[in-house]
Formats: C-alpha cells, sequence, structure tokens
C-alpha cells in the first residue's frame, strides 16, 4: 500500500532526503534472505524499473537544478541497487537534455552527481544468507561467516543516517529512540562495551555538528583542547563533508580534506555580521536520493523517525518511496515564494549563525512519502508480502498432489 503526502513538492526548509528501496530480485521471489549477496533483477523487477524512470518526483528535482540546488545521488554498491540508481540518474539526466536549454543543461549537469557508499550495503547475515526458514536454496550462493552483529549494523546505519541528515541539511535531528534502544542495551561482553562507547562517540560527533552550526569559532577553542575520540575523528574523516565558508551560506566543513585535525572554520567579519540576513528561500539546497535495501530503511526510521509521529513505517515494497523534509511550525501554507522562511529585517545585531539557529527551531522534521509506490502501475507491483512472480506457471510442470496419485 502506498501513501503520499498531499504536498508531494520537494522542497521545504533546507535540502530533502530521499529513500528508495531496489527493485525485485529473484531471491525476494524466492523468498531468500539476501543480506549482501547479489541476486539479478526479476522479470518484475525490470518493469518496476521503467515506472521507476517516470516517476514524477525526477521532473520536481530537475526544476530544483534549474533554481540552483544540487541533486546527490547515493547507492549502495550491490548490483540490485546500482542497477536501481542508474535508472534514476538516467531519468535526471533525461530532464536535462530535453527541456533545459544548452548553457542551463551544462550547469545542471554540474550540480548532478551519482555514487556508491559501502554504509548502505545491506547487512551481512553470514552463514544465514540465501537461506529461507533456516535452510539453504539451491540454486543460491551459500553464505560463510558469522555476518554483522546487530550492534555493529545498527552502529552503522546510525553513523550513515547522521551524515545522510547532515548532508542534507537536516542537521536538527529529532528522534523518537536516539538509538538507545540499539547501542549496547541489554547485552553482555566486549561487544556490547564497545557500542556503548562508540555510541557515546557519536553523541559528541553528533553535537559537535550542531555547534559548528551556530558557533564555529568557539567550538575551535574548545575542541583544540581535547584528544577524546580523536582517532575514531580520524577514520570518520572521509564522511566528514567539505563545503563553501560561511560567507557563501553553507554548512561549515568540520575537518579538512589532507588531515584529520580541525579544520581552520573562517570567522566572519564584522562587516559581513552586520549585514541584514538574507532571504533564506533563495539559498541553494540540496536534494539526496538514496537508492538501498529495505532492512536499511526501517531501521533509519528506528533511529531518524520524526519526533511526534507516531505512525508505524511499513517494511518498503520494491522501488518505493520515502521523503524527510524540514517544514516551518507555522499555521497556513508553506511556499519557497510565497512565505519568506525568515523575515526581512533591517537589524545589524542579528549574526549569521544566530538567525540559522533560530530558523532551525522555527521548522520540524515531515515524513513527506511513506513508501510511496503510486509511480508502479498494477502489472509492476508486489504482493502484500512484498514478493511477486517470476512468470505464468509452467502447465507441464507437476503439483505435490499430483504426484502422489497412482
Amino acid at each position: 500500500m502506498s501513501t503520499a503526502a498531499a504536498n508531494t513538492s520537494p522542497l521545504g526548509v533546507g535540502g530533502t532526503l530521499t529513500l528508495i528501496r531496489h527493485a525485485q530480485t529473484v531471491a525476494n521471489v524466492a523468498h531468500v534472505l539476501q543480506g549482501s549477496t547479489d541476486s539479478p533483477l526479476s522479470p518484475l523487477g525490470e518493469s518496476q524499473l521503467e515506472c521507476l524512470g517516470d516517476c514524477s518526483l525526477w521532473k520536481q528535482l530537475y526544476e530544483a537544478l534549474l533554481r540552483g540546488d544540487c541533486v546527490e545521488i547515493y547507492h549502495s554498491p550491490l548490483g540490485r541497487t546500482s542497477r536501481t540508481a542508474q535508472v534514476v540518474h538516467d531519468a535526471m539526466r533525461r530532464h536535462i537534455l530535453t527541456s533545459a536549454e544548452p548553457a542551463d543543461a551544462a550547469a545542471c549537469g554540474k550540480r548532478l552527481s551519482i555514487s556508491a557508499r559501502s554504509a548502505l550495503q545491506e547487512r551481512d547475515f553470514g552463514f544465514r544468507e540465501c537461506t529461507r526458514r533456516g535452510f539453504h536454496q539451491n540454486g543460491f550462493p551459500k553464505g560463510i561467516g558469522r555476518g554483522e552483529s546487530n550492534d555493529a549494523w545498527m552502529r552503522r546505519v546510525q553513523m550513515e543516517a547522521k551524515w545522510l541528515m547532515s548532508r542534507a541539511e537536516l542537521r536538527q535531528l529529532e528522534s523518537n529512540t536516539a538509538g538507545k534502544r540499539t547501542l549496547g542495551r541489554g547485552n553482555e561482553g566486549n561487544e556490547s562495551k564497545k557500542a556503548k562507547n562508540e555510541g557515546a562517540t557519536i553523541g559528541r560527533v553528533e553535537s559537535r555538528t550542531s555547534y559548528a552550526f551556530s558557533a564555529p569559532h568557539n567550538f575551535l577553542k574548545s575542541s583544540s583542547s581535547k584528544s577524546t575520540g580523536k582517532q575514531i575523528d580520524e577514520k570518520q574523516e572521509e564522511s566528514c563533508m567539505e563545503s563553501k565558508p560561511i560567507s557563501a551560506w553553507q554548512p561549515l566543513p568540520l575537518h579538512t580534506s589532507s588531515g584529520p585535525t580541525a579544520a581552520a572554520l573562517p570567522k566572519p567579519s564584522i562587516a559581513s555580521m552586520s549585514q541584514p540576513f538574507p532571504d533564506l528561500a533563495v539559498m541553494p539546497r540540496r536534494h539526496l536520493v538514496v537508492v538501498t535495501h529495505g532492512l536499511f530503511i526501517s531501521s533509519f526510521f528506528k533511529l531518524c523517525m520524526p519526533a511526534g509521529n507516531q505512525m508505524s513505517v511499513p517494511f518498503a515494497d520494491n522501488t518505493a518511496l520515502y521523503t524527510l523534509v524540514r517544514q516551518e511550525i507555522m499555521t497556513g501554507s508553506i511556499g519557497r515564494d510565497e512565505d519568506p522562511l525568515m523575515p526581512a529585517t533591517t537589524s545589524t545585531s542579528t549574526s549569521i549563525p544566530a538567525a540559522l539557529s533560530e530558523l532551525a527551531k522555527r521548522c520540524k522534521l515531515v515524513l513527506q512519502r511513506t513508501n510511496d509506490t503510486s509511480h508502479l502501475h498494477e502489472q509492476a507491483r508486489t504482493t502484500r508480502a512484498g514478493r511477486g512472480r517470476l512468470g505464468e506457471p509452467d502447465p507441464k510442470q507437476r503439483s505435490l498432489k499430483d504426484m502422489w496419485k497412482r
């Protein structure tokens, strides 16, 4: 069942984050636990990709590109997600090449990107992969090893979720669980202690990110005198985003790309601080499209469900869309052109970080799309259990009942 909000525009305050599950595979049809093992797409999965390429969201994101926004497509490196992500990228390029002027097409092409991220990969189930009810299924490779523990899996999802939320400028992460149910609670042994320690470090990274958003120069003074979590920060260096300085109205970088030490964040000059705060409605935004797996999506929303959202997020159907946006907490309609995000002011005492912090307080996360498969026609939809069929049954194949007849 697909549900979508009445307002399907991808625009909100800041960027947007859209999660998509891959198209149906042969293992999905066979009810096999895939995990990190790849499986080719089924005929129904190929049909789903054709429908996904015609989804109306790509036209909306193309219009965002024309306004100067960026669209970044990230996907799991497995074959089923890479194929799905490539269809999304091709659909975006098709809109650019057929609708835009040559100059606009070149500019839009530079603001559209696609790349793989290993953290988006499905959980490794080890020897349980390619099994059904605990038994290995013929025709599929056998899994080996113990696989990825639940603690390790949830830590990976949490770290990647925070990177994605920060990248999409949905920084004030509101969560119903905050990972408390998964990070080392009720477990024993060294792995539990490691989960608790890393969970604490993750919390420090999150608070540091939001603090750099409001007071970067004070953060540098405090961080230079502390070495706690330095090694973990070095490991996460590649996940820290690089962006423009504060004069370009972009989120501030936490690290440079050349070393693990904190970057010398530019301190706003008195001249720039005294200028009236600009209309944030015309700021460039970053729209993320993430193609991943059903278990990653459900785990993501266990950690990052918007506060106050009491609905249970259904497990994703194949090629289903989920979209997170940030909207102002105001009555009436919200529009990029109709309702400015920040009121015009002539005050010279309003600093850039203070205005951004004030804006964040007036906004909330909204789950705009939930398991949205409205782009699929009836023949491309899976059954209620999330499975489909490979094709019509072979009339020559004997049933078990016929086999026992004499």
